[in-house]
């Protein structure tokens, strides 16, 4: 466990043999959290899910040895999807789709690709 210098928990988790094994929760410096990593022993996958910091989800995936790797999802601020597709090797690959804050589909990017 570590700790933010206020003393809120800033993450939790166990090593095995010198790698993260199983559950990991990081925490934002208020005590929400912020994150969740599961990570399987003698893999270098990483399954994620990620909030804000008013606890709604804000995006799932996993990662391969630091890159971004198959399905991702991604929710807007209201809770409702904004976009999803697969990775492969860190990039975005095959059809993405993307809704917009009321939930209709939209062929602009969405969430933080909108930002891009």
């Amino acid at each position: 466990m570590s700790y933010f210098e206020t003393g809120v928990k800033q993450l939790e988790g166990e090593y095995r043999g010198g790698f993260k094994q199983g559950l990991w929760t990081l925490y934002y410096e208020e005590g929400q959290k912020n994150r969740e990593e599961l990570h399987t022993s003698g893999s270098s996958e990483v399954k994620w899910t990620a909030w804000r910091s008013d606890g709604q989800v804000w995006a799932e995936g996993v990662l391969v040895g630091q890159r971004a790797q198959g399905p991702y999802s991604e929710w807007h601020p209201n809770g409702v999807l904004a976009a999803q597709g697969l990775y492969e090797e860190g990039k975005q690959t095959g059809p993405w789709s993307y809704w917009n804050t009321q939930g209709q589909p939209s062929g602009d990017p969405q969430g933080d690709f909108a930002k891009e």
